[in-house]
């Protein structure tokens, strides 16, 4: 029999309100990323989602990645936000869970268990060629936490 494994100390939830639309094909805004503060070490990893607002078409090719940019090593100084001559560290893709239909609940993206770095970082979506945009008023959370014994 597997042994089962506690989450222990467990982080506030943290979340962003997508702000700009993001197309297909590009990067977040900076002020749409999603910083994550584990200065204390103590989390080894993240759950990520992305709760979508209700659309007209769910995607059907490409995916919704998560990049990691780090803030400085003093956590002082945030990094610029990645593009095509800076990118970021990919460190998954969200993968899709659709309601029944997109117009009863909007579809949400999740990926558990992204390992974390110690310090300050900033996660962005980046729409790897989806040919939907991530609508402004999605909802991009983390909540970091470490495994632990029972």
């Amino acid at each position: 029999m597997a042994t089962p494994v506690a989450q222990i100390h467990i982080g506030a939830l943290v979340e962003r309100i997508i702000a700009t639309q993001i197309a297909s094909g590009a990067y977040a805004a900076q002020a749409d990323c999603l910083t994550v503060d584990n200065s204390d070490g103590l989390a080894l990893l993240a759950d990520f989602e992305l709760t979508h607002p209700t659309t007209g078409a769910a995607p059907v090719a490409g995916s919704i990645q998560i990049v990691a940019v780090d803030w400085s090593l003093d956590g002082a100084t945030q990094p610029p936000a990645p593009f095509a001559g800076l990118l970021g560290t990919p460190v998954g893709a969200l993968a899709p869970s659709f309601g029944s239909t997109n117009t009863v609940k909007p579809p949400v993206f999740s990926r558990p268990r992204v390992p974390l770095r110690k310090g300050k970082t900033d996660y962005y979506l980046f729409n790897a060629g989806t040919g939907q945009p991530i609508l402004a008023g999605a909802v991009f959370r983390a909540r970091k936490w470490s495994p632990g014994a029972p």
